[in-house]
This record gives structure tokens, sequence and C-alpha cells, in this order.
């Protein structure tokens, strides 16, 4: 078919396709007409093959809730945690204080079951309501639940600092003795797959907290 056919019914589609999508559909256009069109043909073809089951794996109940307090400075919110190890660069400066993050929120830890892009995660949670956790509620879930941290790292997307031109997101982690607050790495693009979380690391998968208002 020539593309001059493949046109019309391509514009018959895009009629029925829910506006918030849009925006998403350009972008995948541009992608396939640049320079790296081929390897994300490669890409999409592989992923339209699979089956449509990327709701979220939870590992936990959504019924618990995090309480972020105000005038705490970022000393005090990490001190209260009463961690083993902490990582240096987590100052005022790199993290500061949010103010809309005070108050009561329940939580979630997602597992996506699969590598994946700190993009796509982030987009995977806000799309099914929630926020990604942002350093407040990072140490805010710390503090009031000590033990889930040693069962599996778990990090927060929802704040990120630059440290020698790299984007490092927050991170909770721990063993049978000892718990740490430390930085990890933002893992980019599809491009880079082997990048993606999940790759490289001591565990197959990463854990994410997100959290959304009481």
């Amino acid at each position: 078919m020539s593309s001059k056919n493949m046109l019309a019914p391509i514009m018959r589609a895009l009629v029925g396709v829910p506006v918030e999508f849009l925006g998403v559909i350009r972008d995948l256009i541009n992608k396939l007409a640049g320079t790296d069109g081929k390897l994300w043909y490669e890409k999409i073809c592989t992923i339209l093959r699979e089956k449509a089951d990327f709701v979220q794996v939870v590992t936990v109940e959504i019924t618990q809730i995090i309480t972020v307090l105000c005038d705490l400075s970022l000393l005090v919110r990490i001190s209260v945690g009463k961690y083993d190890k902490v990582n240096e660069h987590f100052t005022e400066s790199n993290f500061p204080h949010d103010p809309t993050s005070v108050g009561v929120w329940e939580w979630r830890i997602f597992d996506f079951g699969r590598f994946i892009s700190s993009e796509n995660a982030a987009a995977a949670m806000i799309a099914g309501g929630w926020d990604p956790a942002k350093l407040e509620y990072v140490l805010s879930f710390g503090e009031q639940y000590p033990d889930e941290q040693r069962k599996y790292p778990i990090d927060g997307l929802g704040s990120s600092c630059s440290l020698n031109g790299a984007r490092h997101v927050p991170r909770l982690w721990g063993n049978c003795t000892e718990r740490g607050l430390s930085l990890r790495d933002w893992r980019e693009d599809a491009k880079r797959s082997l990048y993606d979380w999940g790759h490289n690391d001591q565990d197959n998968y990463r854990r994410f907290l997100a959290v959304r208002k009481v």
C-alpha cells in the first residue's frame, strides 16, 4: 500500500484517539521520522506484540498513611529517621523543602515487575492517580515504616538533584543490620534500555514510593 493510500485510514483512526493521547502520538511520529527511527520502529514492534498487561504490581495495601510535618529542617527530617548511613549530598540546597508536601497522604509501593525507565515509571504512577514520592514523603515513610526498606530498596522519583552533571533521586535501603538513605541515578530514556531500572543492579527490579492526598 502506498503512503498516500495509508494516510486516509491513519487519519480516521486518529479521530477516535482520546485527546490526552495525541501528544504521545505526535512524539512517537517525530521519533520515527528522526535519525533513530529504525531503532524506535523495532522497539515499538516489540511492545505491540506483547499482551496489554501493564497493570502495576502493588506490594502493599493503600490503607496506610504517612504524615509530613511542617516547620522541620531537612536535617531534622533525616535525623528522626534514625538511619545508619546518609549520603552527604542531602542538603537544603540540593533538596529545598516543598511546602505542598505537608499533610496526610496515602502511600503505595509500585513494583512494575519489568525493566522500566524513570520516565515510564513516573508516568505510570501519575496515570494511576498517584504522585511519585518527593524527598519529604520518602523521609516520612522511612521514619514511620522503618522496616519496609529492609525488604527491598525504595526509590522516590518525585525529587532529584544534579551532581556532576547527572540527575539523582533519593533511595531508602537496608538489611538486617542497618538502614540507609542514599542517592541513585535517574534512569533517563528508553533508547538506553540497558540503563533502565533493573539492569546492572544487585536485584532484578526496583520499588517506587508514590503518594496521594487523603
